[in-house]
Order: C-alpha cells, then sequence, then structure tokens
C-alpha cells in the first residue's frame, strides 16, 4: 500500500488514516488508523489497494500490525477479494490478540480473478498501526495444498490468519 494511497469513511465514521512515524515495524514510517466511532452497522472507514496476481495461483498477504485500542464488537478488518465479490464473506477480524504488541499476520488467498483487492477496514473504535504490507507466492507441498509458515504464536512470530478462497475453493 502507498502512502498516497486514500481512505474512505462512510456513513458517518469519524476516521484518520495517516502516515506515523512515531511507530513502525521497519523503515520509517507506518499507517496509523484512528477511527473514532463505536461499531454500528455500515459505519466504518476502508483503505484499499487493487493488486494484479496470477489466476488460480497461491499467494500470502503478509503485514505487521499494532493495535492500542479495540472495540469489543467491530475493530480493524482485512479482507483480500475481487472487488465483484461479496466483501463480508471474506472478512478477518484482527483482534485483541495483537493489542499493544506489534505482530506479523499472514493470510493466505487464492482466486481465479487476475484483479485482487487488500482492503482494511475499522469497523468501531479502533487505534492501530500497520506496516510492511506484502504479497508473496507461496510454493505448492506434494499434496498441492499451500505450505504456510507459522511462527510459534510469540509476539515476534507471524500468525496464520483464516484463508480466503473462492467459495469450493
Amino acid at each position: 500500500l502507498t502512502m498516497e494511497t486514500r481512505y474512505l469513511a462512510f456513513n458517518g465514521a469519524v476516521a484518520r488514516w495517516r502516515r506515523d512515524t512515531s511507530e513502525q515495524r521497519s523503515g520509517t514510517a507506518s499507517l496509523r488508523v484512528e477511527h473514532d466511532t463505536r461499531y454500528a452497522e455500515e459505519v466504518y472507514s476502508t483503505l484499499s489497494q487493487r493488486i494484479r496476481v496470477q489466476p488460480d495461483k497461491d499467494y500470502e498477504l503478509r503485514f505487521w500490525v499494532k493495535c492500542d485500542e479495540v472495540d469489543e464488537q467491530g475493530g480493524l478488518v482485512v479482507r483480500v477479494a475481487p472487488s465483484t465479490d461479496n466483501w463480508d464473506r471474506f472478512k478477518v477480524q484482527i483482534g485483541q490478540e495483537h493489542r499493544l504488541t506489534g505482530r506479523e499476520l499472514r493470510l493466505p488467498f487464492r482466486w481465479p480473478s487476475r484483479d485482487v483487492d487488500i482492503r482494511f477496514s475499522a469497523e468501531g473504535r479502533v487505534r492501530a498501526w500497520i506496516d510492511d504490507v506484502t504479497v508473496v507466492p507461496v510454493h505448492q507441498s506434494a499434496r498441492g495444498v499451500a505450505a504456510f509458515v507459522t511462527g510459534s504464536g510469540g509476539a515476534g512470530s507471524p500468525a496464520a490468519i483464516p484463508p480466503c478462497t473462492r467459495p469450493g475453493g
């Protein structure tokens, strides 16, 4: 995601998505998310970027996240899906377990289309930082299932989150 990417706020959401040099995993800055509106249906702020991938190939979205405030309901959400699909089917909530300590997360995905949107959303009160967002191809294991490397779950280890695939895929 580039710093020139703009966020959108919907249905009265009060939010700021900005470059922040006070907290980052690497480099000189991260993306700071401040969403002040409590959780309500269809009230959210979001930032997304479309990327091009090879159809039906396994990929992994990797990013670092740190939260210092998260509503019980809502919070920071990530989705990876074609823009024409139903976004709520692919919602992965980044919960309380990532509070205060930064952590790398990995989200495997595979789609039949070439264009895929990576979308971060704030749905309810949240203060968070996002950094080092990358998409990498994943090598296949002998069984034909994506082989994902996950850490022990410690604060510095990557954690796997549920995959995004097309229905039946």
